[in-house]
């Protein structure tokens, strides 16, 4: 007879490059900080049945809730936050050099890509007039015996925490992986890479098509302070470009400011349009939500208001946040940028391809109470323009190429 102790790591996967053991730690901690979410649904949809023990337990959603309630549908949604891993890892690399302050502080920011993570599926899915139960994250890393990927680890699953008491979900499950040199990133520092999975649940009376949208409603912007997970790329290449390839050394304060957390806002939008539960009533009039991701407005906006064949004039959106603006101003006029003349993004690229600080857009008949919910979350909101009759989306702009001109987005015809 053979005998294996169980803590004895398999030589042939561990030379292969995976620690089955480490990747065992870094599923009990997600474990650990998932638990301190199952009390976001006490009580309602998505209450956690837990089965068994650890990270290896079952965890069902209780539906009793939902007896006596016909005409509901599941919904559910899928994202992640392209390359802004880098910038973090960039972040803890200036961190151990300069140990300021504010690098400390501001720069201690992977627990913002868990924030960006859950802000993309979980506002995507409340957009369309649904409400968020519960997330699953998928952690694929290089190596888990880098001497980064516990600290690192633990800073991801304690921001999903925070993300998730924001946006009113569980930590449900999640997985992680050891996939070696698959997942590539700056240099010599702990690469990862971080997507998530939602499931929710909306009443058919709900669902948010934009098919009534109708002209001379208005339209509310609710205000982002940083890029979320949209554009990062173009971001990193910009910096490169004006501070050379250790950008993140000499200017800190720019990889901490480019990590800003990404609002979330699918707590606001429920009590705006009610969610699933038809006892619960909507809090506000919402007609079509557009939320500000890849495509930027012109893209994301006219989606929503092709149901109707309308189109939107808006004249006062929140102006993009100050690393945004420099960024664009960077990639327009400094010299350095000449070999990378193909990096410049004028106004009527920048509300393509980023937020220009607006993260949702609120088609509503009641700007008040949509205004006065925002607040309520700790968002700020704004009338930004309205509805107009036909298609196309025009937007006065704040950029800084062509500030206060308007630009005027003409529609694709398919």
């Amino acid at each position: 007879m053979i005998e294996v102790h169980m803590d004895d790591v398999p030589a042939s996967y561990a030379n292969a490059g995976v620690d089955v053991h480490a990747g065992d730690v870094m599923s009990q901690i997600w474990n650990n900080e998932g638990e301190k979410t199952y009390g976001n649904r006490t009580g309602r949809l998505g209450e956690v049945i837990v089965y068994g023990s650890g990270f290896t337990s079952t965890r069902a959603i209780d539906l009793d809730q939902i007896q006596g309630q016909f005409g509901l549908g599941l919904l559910s949604g899928v994202d992640g936050v392209g390359t802004k891993p880098e910038i973090a890892e960039r972040a803890t690399e200036a961190r151990r050099r300069w140990l300021s302050d504010e690098v400390e502080e501001r720069g201690r920011d992977h627990r913002g890509i868990s924030f960006d993570t859950t802000a993309m599926v979980t506002d995507d899915l409340a957009r369309d007039g649904g409400e968020p139960i519960a997330i699953d994250l998928l952690f694929d890393a290089s190596s888990l015996n880098h001497e980064d990927a516990e600290a690192i680890t633990r800073e991801l699953a304690a921001g999903a925490v925070e993300a998730c008491m924001a946006a009113g979900v569980i930590l449900q499950n999640g997985e992680t992986a050891e996939l070696g040199d698959r997942v590539g990133g700056y240099e010599g520092a702990f690469h990862y890479n971080l997507g998530g999975f939602v499931i929710g649940a909306v009443h058919r009376d709900r669902i948010i098509t934009g098919a009534d949208v109708r002209p001379g409603q208005r339209i509310v912007a609710i205000q982002e302070d940083g890029f979320r997970a949209n554009g990062i790329s173009l971001v990193r290449k910009v910096l490169a470009a004006q501070f050379g390839s250790q950008w993140h050394m000499t200017r800190p304060d720019l990889a901490a400011s480019a990590l800003t957390p990404s609002k979330i806002y699918s707590q606001a939008m429920v009590e705006m349009h009610g969610g699933y539960d038809l006892s619960r009533e909507p809090g506000a009039h919402v007609s079509a939500i557009a939320h500000i991701t890849g495509g930027g407005i012109p893209g994301k906006l006219q989606r929503k208001l092709a149901a109707s064949g309308h189109g939107a004039v808006l004249e006062d959106l929140f102006a993009p946040p100050p690393v945004m603006h420099d960024v664009q101003e960077w990639s327009m006029y400094h010299q350095s940028l000449a070999p990378s003349k193909n990096l410049a993004t004028p106004d009527t690229d920048l509300y393509q391809t980023l937020n220009g600080g607006n993260g949702l857009l609120v088609v509503t008949e009641t700007a008040d109470e949509v205004i006065a919910i925002a607040a309520r979350h700790g968002i700020n909101a704004k009338v930004a323009g309205e509805i107009v009759k036909d298609p196309g989306i025009e937007l006065k702009s704040k950029g800084v190429t062509n500030f206060g001109e308007w630009i005027r987005y003409i529609p694709r015809v398919n």
